[in-house]
């Protein structure tokens, strides 16, 4: 079962601004809408309240998914876990969001954690709605179950975040710090510059372009 239709959001395209606004209106959706307030005596109102309760709930959790699966995307994953636990705290059968909290964990290479995920699922479906995880959710945790060390040590090892912007006008800066990664006495190499002027979306650009030349690839580490 999942109450947390998205259909109300569609996703950006290279739209920061959007995410940074829809992040400032979920941190300011404290709860049930007119929280604490009763209606007696007047069941027109009283359904008013409550479809609009509901409606403004949804808008939430449609939030809160675009949020978890765009930080998601971007490798940000202990961000994207955070609006995933928040988007459980309104509906907590919502078992799309226990997937993703699964597949995080799993991402950081914690099986354990997501094997819990999986046992907090199945014990809020049965409390609440008295009825198993679905399909696809009993694969995901058959999968995790079934890995082997090596594919879990794969699946830890943290991708480079998708940028959502293209780097533009960078060459001879990229080509430069490509140059020195190559280096076989270089280990260390400091990106300096003002705030915003780009460094982490050129260092992530030159990972990218540069991963083949290790054996373990590379890992970012926000």
């Amino acid at each position: 079962m999942n109450g947390c239709g998205s259909e109300e959001y569609t996703k950006p395209t290279n739209a920061p601004t959007h995410l940074a606004r829809l992040q400032h209106a979920v941190d300011l959706y404290s709860g049930c809408f007119l929280q604490g307030i009763d209606i007696d005596n007047c069941p027109d109102l009283d359904q008013w309240l409550c479809i609009q309760r509901e409606h403004y709930q949804r808008l939430a959790c449609a939030a809160l998914q675009l949020l978890a699966d765009t930080f998601e995307q971007c490798g940000q994953r202990a961000v994207a876990k955070a609006y995933a636990r928040r988007r459980l705290n309104l509906q907590p059968w919502c078992e799309e969001a226990h997937r993703q909290i699964m597949r995080l964990h799993l991402a950081s290479g914690d099986r354990n954690a997501a094997l819990a995920q999986y046992t907090e699922c199945c014990r809020v479906l049965s409390a609440d709605l008295d009825v198993e995880p679905s399909v696809a959710t009993k694969a995901l945790y058959t999968s995790i179950c079934e890995l082997d060390a090596t594919q879990l040590s794969e699946a830890g090892a943290q991708s480079l975040p998708v940028p959502l912007t293209p780097l533009i006008g960078r060459d001879d800066e990229l080509a430069m710090l490509k140059a020195r990664l190559a280096a076989p006495g270089c280990r260390l190499v400091n990106v300096v510059g003002l705030g915003g002027s780009g460094k982490t979306r050129l260092a992530i650009e030159a990972a990218s372009q540069s991963s083949a030349s290790f054996a373990h690839g590379v890992v970012f580490v926000p």
